[in-house]
């Protein structure tokens, strides 16, 4: 995350946004909180 906002890529406030998950299926359960399927 850091390394985005001091790349410019995203702002300091913005990070909440963003959610870095790294167990596939924790990745499913998190988008299906937000996408009706």
């Amino acid at each position: 995350k850091e390394t985005m906002v001091h790349g410019g890529m995203i702002l300091p406030e913005d990070l909440h946004y963003i959610e870095i998950i790294d167990d596939p299926d924790e990745v499913v359960r998190h988008i299906k909180k937000f996408v009706i399927v």
